[in-house]
Parts: C-alpha cells; sequence; structure tokens
C-alpha cells in the first residue's frame, strides 16, 4: 500500500510532466534563438545557420531573421564594425 499512497501524493502527475516538457522546449527554442544571434553577429551567414540545424538558408532566414533585425537596430552603432550597417534581408 506504501507505493500505491506514495505514487497518488508524490509522484509527478502527467499533467506536471507536459507542463515540464513545455518549459524545457520554450526554453530550447529561446537558447537557439539567442544563438542564431551571436552567430550572426559573428559573421555566420544564413546558409550557415540553416545547415547547422538541419533547414535551408531560407528557413533559417524566416525563422530567425526578425529577431536578428531587432537585436542589430538595437546594438549601438559605436559597436558595430566601422562602417558596418545592421543586417537586413537584403544586405545579410
Amino acid at each position: 500500500m506504501l507505493g500505491k499512497e506514495w505514487r497518488e501524493h508524490h509522484a509527478p502527475t502527467r499533467d506536471n510532466l507536459v507542463k515540464e516538457a513545455a518549459r524545457e522546449a520554450a526554453d530550447a527554442v529561446a537558447h537557439l534563438a539567442g544563438t542564431v544571434q551571436t552567430a550572426r553577429r559573428a559573421g555566420a551567414s544564413w546558409t550557415d545557420i540553416g545547415a547547422a540545424v538541419g533547414i535551408s538558408r531560407q528557413s533559417a532566414h524566416e525563422r530567425w531573421a526578425s529577431s536578428d533585425a531587432e537585436q542589430q537596430e538595437s546594438q549601438p552603432s559605436e559597436s558595430r564594425p566601422q562602417g558596418a550597417e545592421p543586417r537586413t534581408a537584403r544586405n545579410g
């Protein structure tokens, strides 16, 4: 009986497991987006990024370009290389 009682009161519920998995997935998505931004700032192309995650250059651009552009625009101009413009869909 102790086993049943423990399971009823202490074992993780399916809902909790699903919530935890969803939280972990959201954390992984955020981590990947941040890593993509870091890679772009370091000069990685959309082709490089797409290949790293197993998708096309176009898919990588569609997925992360808006967050990359927002990051570039929020970066002070003095921290960019001299003469560099923020990356856009046209020049990135």
